[in-house]
């Protein structure tokens, strides 16, 4: 389990770019982080409010880490969603919140939605926070959608909509780089 401290701190060891860590009652607040132009723009979201301690215990959710990008780089822009655990569709709000963002880094453009559909995160284990670090750190790097989010090692191995052993192996690796930075 990562705390948002933790995951700033790790992620930019590995990211130039600020890459902002919110809750999801202030994904609107991500506006501020943006501006005409940008060609991209990455954050890591919980699924939880503000007013969450993370472990349900108050009365909220749990809270879980997903990831988003936005592709302004060449003539095919797009809005990308990574959700280790495919659990659900985007939040409204967040959804909401990233239409806005894309339309301020590029008025002139319609972007593509592009959510991950393939799981990767094993439902025993919480590295969610891993998940979405590597999925950032791999976008901001060159690595393609379709590899950062796992349909390529899906695709060779075709063994269904659960990916979630090689990506837990694919995230122990980069937990073992990264985690003596907190």
């Amino acid at each position: 389990e990562l705390y948002n401290d933790e995951i700033e701190k790790m992620i930019k060891k590995r990211i130039k770019d600020y890459v902002p860590v919110i809750p999801a009652d202030k994904t609107d607040d991500l506006l501020k982080y943006v501006k005409r132009g940008d060609k991209r723009f990455g954050a890591i979201v919980n699924t939880s409010d503000s007013s969450s301690d993370g472990t349900g215990k108050n009365g909220n959710d749990l809270g879980h880490w997903t990831a988003v990008y936005i592709n302004n780089e060449d003539s095919y822009p797009s809005i990308e969603y990574f959700d280790s655990l495919v659990d659900d569709d985007i939040p409204d709000r967040l959804y909401n919140s990233l239409r806005k963002i894309a339309r301020k880094m590029n008025p002139e453009m319609y972007f593509k939605f592009k959510p991950n559909m393939i799981r990767r995160q094993d439902f025993k284990k919480n590295t969610c926070g891993f998940m979405a670090m590597k999925f950032l750190d791999d976008r901001y790097n060159g690595v393609p959608f379709h590899e950062a989010s796992g349909y390529d090692d899906f695709i060779e191995q075709h063994k269904g909509a659960d990916n979630s052993k090689d990506g837990e192996q694919d995230v122990d690796e980069y937990k073992k780089k990264y985690l003596n930075y907190i």
